[in-house]
């Protein structure tokens, strides 16, 4: 053997990708050009993870190090043997551990995995050789989880900006597709022009006490917005690029976000975060999850839900309806100056009280404070100081009102009041409708007052002035095949197969100003040929029989009338004696019979 020795080639042969839990064979190659005696061959397998932080810069700067070791493990291989010329090969295995993180390399993480090798030679220096390995996360199956998130869950608040994002998983492999949609609402108050989405995985590490983060991967998109409509879904599919997997190690981690970001000119941006769980390209999601709703999308699957719930009716037009008795009961999206709010209406037959109620405004206010003594209609108190502060309602008889309301009891005051009228009252929410249990708390409290009108109706007495004639007129009902309304002391009947009404008009006043009876056309009445006379001068020219029948109905202090739909006949003042008007009424039944026998009137 000559005095200058040469040194083995030393080679090493192992899997290409290794995952945690799982062992492998490695094949150390040695090469000798010579023989050579050896003390031993000896191979490790380590893996550590490192953090770095600096702090200060320049000159003062200071470098803060950790480390965490991972795996160590070793073997020897050979000891004392005589390496002939030529190639021996070694084989050993290793066991890489349960939970042991991906091999990673970032700005100031780092996670690696190697073998060493070391053949003894003596006297000599030693051959040596060193192999980094790839660890990546284990290609097991994974399951999505589709995701929701928005600036505001229970919907925009008022005019303010409002985004909401769906992914249909937020599981994703590398090399893959973020799928999803965002809507953007309040499109009407906010000037909106493009969208951004942004993924980006943030670096932490810690060193002691200290910890840092750094962005080593961002990628963004921009996708511009016009002719955008109120809540419209936007799809979007990204394409991700082939990027390390997310983890999460003693001293470092990687975690993935997106981001999307509504731009808007002089305001700030709503934006929404989403944490992403990237794996390896191998890895397998299972369930192929269905786009989650966004937007009007899932406004309308929540109310469908409700409606269903609560027993309701939803339509095309994006309306919840119902029926219940006499009422017809809405409840829709309204866009107003204030924003997206809930409106519900109840629309119900005449009361004949002169309803008037809703929301204070300055004047209503004002008026409560000053009271009748300063000129103003008093209004009820339904026992909620709260309520009365911002509502009221009233009408043209507080005797009357007020058993209308007590029948109502609390449900008026749980309920924002709008409006209200004879027939109709409009209930308002400041909930834009997202929130499905927001939504079913108002449809709910909807309808139960349109189950008490009913009974808030039947409470309401007749106005002290017509109280002594109610009998007559309860007998003019009956003939008319019809129902007294004690509210306004009317009847709306049939009288010879004819519809026919008599309606007491209060105008205000303490009793009825006018009496007004009306008998309807069988088909409608030409437009042109419709008058209103107060004397028999100011008719228009007729046939015979209609001129004779109308100048009997036009006594002192009455007014003829033919529209479209009805002859009307107007008396002055209220009847007290009420059989009397079927005779009036059979007149103009047959009035309305004469102007319509001919294709016209006039000769």
């Amino acid at each position: 053997m000559g005095l200058i020795k040469h040194r083995p080639v030393l080679v090493l042969k192992a899997p290409r990708v290794l995952h945690p839990g799982e062992s492998f064979v490695a094949t150390l190659l040695v090469r000798a050009k010579r023989e050579l005696s050896i003390r031993g061959i000896d191979v490790w397998f380590e893996g550590t993870e490192r953090s770095r932080i600096v702090t200060g810069s320049g000159n003062s700067a200071t470098v803060h190090r950790a480390s965490n070791e991972i795996v160590r493990s070793s073997a020897r291989v050979a000891k004392r043997i005589k390496l002939r010329v030529g190639e021996r090969a070694f084989r050993i295995r290793f066991q890489v551990p349960s939970g042991a993180v991906p091999s990673f390399k970032g700005t100031s993480a780092k996670v690696e995995y190697l073998v060493r090798a070391q053949v003894d030679v003596p006297w000599w220096p030693d051959a040596k050789g060193e192999w980094i390995l790839n660890v990546q996360p284990e290609a097991a199956s994974y399951r999505g989880a589709s995701t929701v998130v928005s600036t505001r869950p229970e919907g925009p608040l008022g005019k303010e900006p409002h985004l909401e994002l769906g992914l249909v998983s937020s599981v994703v492999r590398s090399g893959g597709h973020l799928l999803g949609s965002a809507a953007i609402s309040n499109v009407q108050f906010n000037r909106y022009h493009s969208l951004e989405l942004r993924l980006r995985a943030a670096e932490r590490v810690c060193v002691g006490r200290r910890t840092s983060v750094a962005y080593p991967y961002d990628f963004r998109f921009s996708l511009p917005l016009k002719d955008l409509s109120e809540a419209q879904a936007l799809p979007f599919r990204l394409s991700v690029p082939r990027v390390p997997a997310t983890y999460q190690g003693k001293l470092t981690s990687l975690a993935w976000q997106l981001e999307a970001r509504a731009k808007i000119r002089l305001k700030a941006d709503p934006s929404v975060h989403v944490a992403i769980t990237l794996l390896t390209e191998k890895a397998r999601i299972s369930d192929t999850l269905a786009p989650p709703a966004v937007g009007n999308d899932r406004i309308q699957q929540a109310w469908r839900y409700v409606a269903s719930v609560v027993g309701m009716q939803f339509n095309s037009a994006g309306v919840m309806t119902a029926r219940v008795g006499s009422v017809d009961v809405e409840v829709a999206q309204s866009i107003g100056a204030g924003g997206v709010k809930l409106i519900g209406q109840l629309a119900f037959p005449k009361l004949g009280i002169a309803l008037d109620g809703g929301r204070r405004s300055g004047f209503h206010r004002l008026g409560h404070a000053l009271g009748t003594a300063a000129g103003f209609a008093p209004d009820i108190n339904l026992g909620s100081e709260r309520w009365a502060k911002h509502h009221y309602l009233s009408g043209r008889d507080l005797a009357q009102v007020r058993p209308f309301a007590k029948a109502l009891g609390l449900l008026l005051p749980a309920l924002d009041l709008e409006d209200a009228s004879d027939g109709r009252m409009i209930f308002q929410a400041r909930d834009p409708g997202y929130d499905p249990h927001a939504l079913q708390r108002f449809c709910e409290r909807l309808l139960a007052v349109a189950q008490a009108l009913p009974q808030a109706r039947a409470a309401i007495p007749a106005p002290a002035s017509m109280q002594p004639y109610l009998a007559s007129w309860a007998k003019l009902a009956r003939t008319l095949e019809a129902k007294l309304n004690l509210g306004d002391v009317s009847v709306e009947g049939t009288l010879d197969q004819v519809p026919v009404a008599v309606a007491s008009i209060w105008a205000g006043e303490p009793e009825p100003v006018i009496t007004r009876l009306s008998a309807a056309f069988e088909k409608e009445f030409p437009d042109r040929l419709c008058f209103s006379a107060a004397s028999v001068q100011a008719l228009p020219r007729l046939a015979p029989r209609a001129a004779e029948l109308a100048t009997t109905l036009l006594r002192k202090n009455r007014r003829l009338s033919a529209t479209t739909r009805a002859v009307e006949l107007e008396l002055l003042g209220p009847v007290r004696q009420a059989g009397r008007l079927r005779a009036e009424l059979e007149a103009l039944i047959d009035l309305s019979r004469a102007l319509t026998r001919r294709r016209s009137p006039y000769r």
